[in-house]
């Protein structure tokens, strides 16, 4: 999931807090490009008010385009610095704490930097700088939550990289010396992650913030974007149609297009009128619950030894429409697995459900964990609402990993890390990751994972209660 507040100001997602009961925020937080053609504009007959299903399987395609939308108008429009920020990187200069609550489940391992582009009237040029052997990952997500191309560390290495980045129209060569990147849509969202080890290496992580370039080639008035409203079935359609229309959709979605354009979702459709209309607005404030009602049965956990372990399309989600509506909820912007695998505790080893008055150890074996980048564990508490944040706690450690000082080995290398509420005594104490009372939420992310892991060949231990 992706940190909050841009310059202190702008959430870059606008929020995540949703109301989810308790059985179905566990499930959910179990879970953390092909050609191109444009659609035709014909209305299609409108269909019965009482189809529910077709009102439900549009929503489902279309949440995470109103996500999207939602996300670039909050850190554009609604950025109080200015009003233009649409093709301007913008950065995220310190790491979350148990003070912030703008986004669910965030990370303590990167600093983050962002862009919304506008690829309409223009070309993009990106630079990096030289990250030496520190992990970075730039990710290109469309208005579909696809990740259709990402750089760094993984994938074209750490020196010194131009990109040049194309809307889908453009016709041409990329300038000498740089990559050229298509993207499917005309809107982009750019994600810059960036490892910072801890609180000393700030300034030089700051610096590399400050190096990495972004330059439209040609200056251009971007077409205004209507302005979200959760909650609003009327604004929902009109966002959506928009943005479908400014960025046309996979050829693979033909079908379901021609489905969902019969209660006014797709390029270039109007929002309905009458029974339709009419549909949406009785309908809408349930859809949200059917989806999450329909997903365990659709997707149920894969759990080894207390671990849930993610689908193979994180990230890039092909036709799994209703996976993809999911992590627009509960993780918009995830990474696909190939550059991050986020698994998540929900149980013991034996499967008894984690507690915050229990003392548990998790093993890491002395080989370590099958990752080329980096690995960490955070805890998280629950609020009422499902919601997911840092807790306080006496040392202010809220994750702990490959890269935190001072880790006590046993004989053999292998290194326990000691979970629970109350600090420990002895040797081990180095070793605690605090967890807060009341219900225990752990994640366990792995950047650069080896194929290993990837496969399915390799599973975590199980995390042991010591009591």
């Amino acid at each position: 999931m992706i940190s909050a507040d841009l310059s202190g100001k702008t959430a870059f997602a606008n929020g995540r807090t949703r109301l989810l009961s308790p059985p179905l925020s566990l499930f959910l937080f179990a879970i953390l490009s092909g050609t191109m053609s444009l659609w035709a504009i014909a209305a299609p007959e409108p269909a019965p008010p009482a189809d529910a299903a077709a009102l439900e399987e549009a929503y489902v395609y279309a949440l995470p385009v109103f996500e999207v939308a939602r996300a670039r108008y909050a850190g554009t429009a609604l950025r109080p610095a200015d009003k233009s920020a649409l093709n301007r990187l913008m950065h995220r200069r310190t790491l979350s704490t148990h003070e912030n609550r703008t986004v669910t489940t965030p990370n303590n391992d990167t600093l983050y930097s962002q862009a919304f582009l506008d690829l309409s009237g223009s070309p993009v040029d990106i630079t990096t700088p030289d990250f030496g052997d520190r992990y970075f990952s730039v990710a290109f997500m469309d208005v579909f939550t696809n990740n259709f191309a990402t750089v760094g560390r993984r994938t074209t290495g750490t020196r010194p990289q131009h990109y040049f980045v194309v809307g889908p129209d453009w016709k041409g060569t990329a300038p000498g010396g740089a990559t050229l990147i298509r993207a499917p849509g005309n809107w982009v969202w750019v994600l810059v992650r960036i490892l910072i080890q801890g609180p000393d290496e700030m300034s030089e992580v700051r610096h590399l913030q400050d190096a990495i370039y972004l330059r439209v080639l040609r200056p251009f008035a971007p077409q205004d974007a209507l302005a979200p409203k959760p909650g609003d079935a009327d604004n929902f359609i009109a966002v959506v149609n928009q943005a479908l229309s400014r960025n046309p959709p996979p050829a693979a979605d033909g079908a379901i297009l021609e489905r969902i354009g019969r209660v006014g979702i797709g390029p270039g459709l109007m929002v309905p009128d009458g029974a339709v209309l009419q549909a949406w607005r009785s309908e809408f404030p349930k859809l949200q619950k059917h989806l999450f009602d329909s997903f365990e049965t659709l997707q149920p956990p894969t759990i080894y030894d207390g671990w849930n372990y993610r689908t193979a399309d994180l990230g890039n989600f092909g036709t799994n429409y209703a996976f993809r509506a999911i992590v627009a909820i509960v993780g918009l912007a995830a990474l696909e697995p190939v550059e991050a695998v986020y698994t998540n505790a929900v149980g013991d080893k034996d499967g008894k459900p984690l507690r915050s008055g229990r003392h548990y150890r998790w093993r890491i074996p002395s080989a370590g964990l099958p990752v080329d980048a980096f690995w960490s564990l955070t805890a998280y508490e629950e609020t009422p609402q499902g919601a997911l944040y840092f807790a306080d706690n006496p040392i202010h450690r809220y994750a702990i990993g490959d890269r935190t000082p001072g880790l006590v080995k046993n004989p053999d290398g292998s290194i326990d890390i000691l979970i629970q509420h109350d600090p420990p005594t002895g040797p081990l104490a180095a070793n605690w990751l605090p967890i807060p009372p009341g219900p225990v939420k752990l994640t366990l992310r792995a950047y650069q994972p080896r194929a290993v892991l990837l496969q399915g060949l390799y599973r975590y231990p199980g995390i042991e209660s010591v009591d």
